[in-house]
């Protein structure tokens, strides 16, 4: 009887010491689960006579370009994003790879808008403009790697954010 109670204790106390070890998560990755991003491609706006705005690019170099007013593309049109680093100098950028109604929105806008520019706004602890990537050629592979006006750990904050928005958004609907 003694032993079947020992072996009892035993297997109840790793199975807590598991329980308890897969449960816990520290603070901070509970914090950058609930991390949010969310992101608007835009396209420059040239024609006089289109509804459109002024808006100021970056915060170090600024530039002002007129836009839409409405997006062509947002977080509901990306598969993922990822931080890459672009040169060996350390510098960086934000690549996001769009899913099929992307793709065939980026490569649209790109086909028939060379030489404009793709304003983007990110909204995370802030909303800013990150970036205004000149279209050289036409996109059809559905990714868009662009150099963001922020530090590395802003980008990493904004792609973190990216990712769990479009996880939650990959789920389906439940009422």
């Amino acid at each position: 009887m003694t032993i079947f109670r020992v072996r009892i204790n035993i297997f109840l106390g790793s199975f807590l010491a598991c329980f308890l070890l897969v449960a816990c998560k520290t603070t901070e990755q509970k914090k950058q689960g609930k991390e949010a991003s969310t992101i608007q491609i835009f396209l420059e706006n040239v024609n006089s006579a289109a509804e459109k705005r002024l808006i100021t690019v970056g915060e170090r170099m600024k530039t002002q370009v007129n836009v839409d007013l409405s997006p062509f593309a947002d977080t509901a049109d990306l598969l993922n994003a990822t931080v890459v680093d672009i040169d060996e100098m350390g510098g960086f950028g934000i690549r996001l790879n769009f899913n099929d109604h992307g793709k065939l929105v980026l490569d649209t806008v790109t086909a028939s808008s060379k030489g404009m520019r793709m304003p983007v706004l990110v909204a995370y602890t802030q909303v800013r403009w990150l970036g205004a990537p000149r279209i050289n050629r036409r996109i059809t592979d559905g990714s868009l790697v662009f150099t963001p006006d922020c530090t590395r750990q802003e980008a990493e904050r904004i792609v973190r954010g990216l990712t769990n928005v479009i996880h939650k958004l990959s789920k389906p609907y439940v009422f």
